[in-house]
């Protein structure tokens, strides 16, 4: 016995049809509720009142959390991570919540624009008064007219990344605000067509509070 395509006045190409735009639906309003997180946070970070709540940390140890959650989504990509971190305890005065989200800003934007098949370093290095965090990817990479900018307020290099998701232009800026609040410093290079470095610094030392 044959089935009609039509069902209840549907045919299969009208079913297929909604689904597609009902899938639209629902990544517009993901997009969307990202889109005003998103905006929220760098309003906060922008307030004079956004205080930070430093505690001491052991920097490995986070970096290396950040690391085992990125791994997952790295292999995805069949993205090699190489990993180079003190075997020893890296004490620093943080506020652990701000400064993961800032890390992980800059991981997945190496992770968003690289290539499949290729790699992503991550190097920690402790010198006398400071810590160097630099993560280096293989990706797209960025010009240079649009590198200086790339830390503005919605200044966005590409409207979409390689996994086709939309980006707004603030989780750099987000960054770079966190990293300063621990009066640390970000800086980029990078070559287009052949990847990026992002370099996070953040002062090797207990003495005095954050705010």
């Amino acid at each position: 016995v044959l089935l009609s395509p039509h069902i209840a006045g549907w045919t299969i190409e009208s079913k297929e049809k909604l689904g597609k735009h009902l899938q639209i639906i629902k990544n517009s309003a993901t997009f969307s509720l990202a889109l005003l997180d998103t905006v929220s946070k760098y309003s906060m970070v922008q307030s004079p009142n956004f205080i930070l709540k430093p505690e001491q940390i052991n920097f490995s140890e986070l970096i290396n959390s950040l690391i085992n959650e990125f791994s997952v989504k790295a292999a995805e990509k069949n993205i090699v991570l190489e990993v180079n971190i003190p075997s020893n305890d890296i004490i620093l005065t943080l506020d652990k919540d701000e400064i993961t989200q800032a890390l992980n800003a800059v991981l997945n934007n190496a992770l968003r624009y690289s290539n499949e098949n290729s790699s992503i370093a991550i190097t920690v290095e402790k010198l006398k008064n400071m810590v160097e965090t630099t993560i280096t990817d293989q990706g797209i990479g960025i010009s240079e007219t649009d590198l200086p900018h790339i830390f503005e307020e919605f200044y966005v290099v590409n409207t979409y990344s390689e996994d086709k998701q939309k980006c707004v232009g603030l989780g750099l800026a987000i960054t770079k605000k966190i990293i300063e609040k621990h009066k640390g410093k970000i800086s980029a290079k990078s070559t287009l067509e052949k990847g990026s470095i992002f370099k996070v610094v953040l002062p090797n030392s207990l003495a005095g509070s954050l705010s």
